[in-house]
């Protein structure tokens, strides 16, 4: 059953001698908050109405009226002190006489002396009364819960028809916005070749405009969220991050920028403030950490939403128990990292040495992504089926992959590539090698030996 977050329900009794009314409303709240409004003679009631009214109702901010009307028995009885009453009358006929002023007195007049009357409440039988109410106040819940299945059937249908036509809409945005990112990439790619009279364009580059370009395109005033990631991880494109949330902020400047960082972390510069990044999260594995433990680094401005109600724990963003081991093996992880030396510059000289050596080794190869890029990742097309390529490589001990590490079981071309302009034969001989700071120039060697090695008998195999 679906129910409405919204509700009313009101019920209406003649019980004991009193007309009492019950009234419940209440408007959408993370929790159950209650708030009453009745006499203060029956405030003890109230305890016992709000368990009452909170079996039922466990969210929601709500509010409860309470109406009690004798229409039987007078509520009170008054008597009067004649005594008094008659002390206050000579007390006025004496100073008319010595004052020389008429005595005007009456029975009204005697009223504003208002210790002459005597007020006694009737007694109230506190379970019966109880007992009447409670009555009234199941009726008004059952109305309540009554109202909200039926606003809720009526939500529910409501949310039906609109998916079904979001569907529909989804369905030819996804078809129309691959073309129109493709031919943004076509124009973009003409216009530089233009200008620059020279086939040899950064095609990294190329890509991360033309993702400049959807994100730009895709934020309007309801955006909340851009999602970017710090490094792409089959070709080491580094993205603009800084220019990404500029040019989003400027479309709207309550949307959220958030950061994949991954790839990035310890190995390609970050700074949130300058950069405008209000998210940005990270895994422990790809730094040496435990897997199965990342962190989320928050800005001010970011209040994500609950994923996991319960204890409350990781500061009421996600409960459940903390895994310590994983947090220590992650702080570890990050402490090692910043004991070494200029990390990144170490990679880079890496990885420069690798891609020499593999042009060298097998000429016809072709890098895949930027020149510099991340300092860890190295893309290659080879001339031959990089699968295969792949298997002999593992059998020497050399471990890489066809594409992302994420996708390695997929058996369809990759998408990054794809968009890139790499034509599909270059894209079935493509690998991608990661590096580490632990890794050594011996190693890059032997790796780009094994290549060359693997390579020639590949093609040797492919004549026969």
């Amino acid at each position: 059953m679906v129910l409405s977050m919204t509700g009313y329900g009101r019920a209406e009794q003649e019980r004991s001698g009193r007309d009492i009314t019950v009234e419940i409303k209440s408007v959408n709240s993370r929790y159950f908050e209650y708030t009453s409004r009745m006499p203060r003679s029956f405030a003890f009631l109230d305890d016992k109405l709000k368990k009452l009214v909170n079996a039922t109702i466990s969210r929601g901010k709500t509010e409860l009226a309470l109406t009690v009307v004798n229409i039987g028995a007078p509520e009170a009885s008054i008597s009067v002190n004649l005594d008094l009453a008659k002390g206050y009358l000579d007390a006025i006929g004496e100073m008319s006489s010595a004052l020389g002023v008429e005595n005007d007195v009456t029975a009204g007049t005697l009223t504003r002396f208002s210790d002459i009357f005597t007020t006694r409440k009737a007694e109230t039988d506190e379970e019966q009364l109880w007992a009447d109410v409670k009555a009234v106040a199941e009726a008004a819940v059952e109305n309540f819960v009554a109202m909200r299945a039926a606003e809720g059937e009526k939500l529910r249908a409501d949310i039906l028809s609109r998916l079904v036509y979001l569907e529909q809409a989804v369905g030819e945005i996804e078809q129309t916005s691959a073309e129109r990112v493709q031919k943004y990439t076509e124009k973009l790619y003409a216009k530089l070749k233009a200008l620059l009279e020279d086939t040899n364009i950064d095609e990294a580059r190329i890509l991360t405009e033309a993702a400049i370009f959807a994100d730009k395109t895709a934020v309007d005033e309801e955006t909340a969220l851009v999602s970017v990631m710090q490094v792409n991880n089959e070709v080491g494109a580094v993205m603009p991050i800084e220019e990404i949330s500029r040019r989003v902020k400027e479309k709207n400047p309550r949307t959220l920028i958030h950061v994949d960082g991954v790839q990035g972390f310890m190995r390609v510069p970050m700074h949130m403030n300058r950069m405008g990044v209000d998210l940005y999260s990270l895994s422990g594995h790809k730094i040496h950490g435990p897997k199965g433990i990342g962190a989320l680094a928050m800005s001010d401005r970011a209040r994500p939403l609950c994923i996991a109600f319960g204890g409350g724990q990781e500061n009421g963003l996600r409960s459940g128990t903390e895994n310590v081991p994983g947090i220590a093996g992650l702080g570890q992880a990050v402490k090692a990292f910043v004991r070494l030396d200029d990390p990144a510059s170490d990679m880079m000289e890496l990885k420069m040495r690798l891609r020499d050596g593999i042009l060298q080794a097998v000429p016809d190869a072709k890098v895949n992504g930027p020149t510099g890029g991340a300092p860890h990742i190295l893309n290659v097309t080879f001339p031959v089926k990089g699968e295969v390529l792949l298997h002999a490589l593992e059998g020497a001990g050399i471990l890489c992959s066809t594409g992302s590490a994420c996708a390695s079981h997929k058996k369809s071309a990759s998408h990054v590539l794809t968009a890139m302009g790499v034509p599909d034969k270059e894209i079935d001989g493509a690998l991608r090698f990661s590096l580490c700071p632990m890794n050594t120039p011996e190693e890059i060697d032997e790796t780009v030996a094994q290549i060359r090695k693997s390579v020639e008998m590949l093609r040797a195999f492919k004549r026969r």
